[in-house]
């Protein structure tokens, strides 16, 4: 009997945690809208140092967010149970 078995999800951590501010704001940007200051930060507008540091507590979040398959699987099951 052979073991086959076949990558429907693949999550590579260590190149996630490699992403910069940028890199993640344009993930999370491909999939929602952001907030108003990941908006203003894409749109080239200067952020106030308190503004930025927000914003990096904000992208943190997100990268955690884009490399969970839970969090992954309920965003796919909440679209196609609309």
């Amino acid at each position: 009997m052979s073991n086959h078995y076949h990558v429907v999800l693949h999550i590579n951590k260590a190149k996630a945690d490699a992403w910069d501010l940028d890199e993640v704001i344009e993930r999370w940007h491909t999939l929602y809208k952001g907030c108003a200051l990941s908006q203003r930060y894409s749109a080239g507008q200067t952020l106030l140092d308190v503004e930025l540091e927000v914003l990096k507590d904000i992208a943190e979040k997100w990268r955690k967010r884009l490399i969970k398959i839970s969090w992954f699987m309920g965003r796919l099951n909440e679209k196609v149970s609309r």
